[in-house]
């Protein structure tokens, strides 16, 4: 089970505890989105970073597991108690079981590259790369896949109207929690609209004073509501009422 994504799934349904895994106090505020910093291969000495800036998560992006592996293990020790997860491109059931000896918390895979038997596995998380222009009813298959989240390709850029638009679409439809990565040129209007479009997730390089806008930002965003539990709506029968003549007989 994935420690990180356990979390996501907790501030998406609007039952999270605070993030971190320091010290916590009753009275710390909820979080409202999620921070997974996203980390070089080359550079797992400053994996330590990730925890002491307040990321919930560190991603790593690698393009071969094998050249790669003692790498990992250097990024799983800095990390310490933050978990870690890959981002790639295709990766096999062998490759998995590696990822999981070097304490990969999750894996950010690419659905066109991947081979379904990984979604068995149930010692990983599982985050799927999603196209913000994939149809409605290939977006609702979604939901009945045993993944735990999805992440949405960002185009370079300022946000646009369009990709707001995608994504509350595809946040509505997909029924898992959503992260997407910030665009270049960071904005708190960006931020919030992303929250409103129910994206619960946020993918940024480490960048120190970068990670303490966005922390700022988030914690000024409003509470989540708790969402309602699955079975629970009611829809009550229109009654039509009898006309004036009809009273009258």
């Amino acid at each position: 089970m994935s420690r990180f994504l356990d979390k996501l799934e907790r501030i998406w349904a609007g039952k999270a505890q605070p993030l971190g895994f320091g010290p916590q106090t009753s009275k710390a505020k909820s979080p409202a989105m999620a921070i997974v910093t996203r980390l070089s291969p080359g550079e797992p000495d400053v994996a330590a970073l990730t925890g002491e800036e307040g990321a919930d998560a560190l991603l790593v992006p690698i393009d071969d597991l094998e050249r790669l592996a003692e790498t990992l293990s250097q990024v799983s020790k800095a990390a310490g108690d933050i978990p870690f997860g890959i981002s790639v491109e295709a990766v096999t059931k062998d490759d998995v079981e590696q990822l999981i000896e070097l304490g990969c918390d999750f894996l950010l895979f690419n659905a066109n590259e991947v081979a379904a038997a990984i979604l068995s596995e149930t010692r990983i998380g599982k985050v799927m790369e999603v196209d913000p222009s994939l149809s409605d009813s290939l977006a609702r298959t979604i939901a009945r896949l045993p993944i735990d989240a999805v992440f949405f390709s960002a185009e370079q850029g300022p946000l646009t109207v369009r990709q707001l638009m995608d994504y509350a679409r595809l946040a509505s439809l997909v029924g898992k929690p959503s992260l997407v990565a910030l665009p270049s040129v960071l904005r708190r209007e960006d931020i919030e609209g992303l929250w409103q479009a129910g994206v619960r997730g946020l993918v940024l390089p480490l960048e120190q004073q970068r990670l303490s806008q966005v922390k700022e930002i988030i914690q000024a965003l409003p509470a989540i509501k708790k969402r309602a539990e699955k079975g629970m709506d009611v829809i009550l029968p229109a009654v039509e009422l009898p006309s004036e003549e009809e009273e009258e007989i």
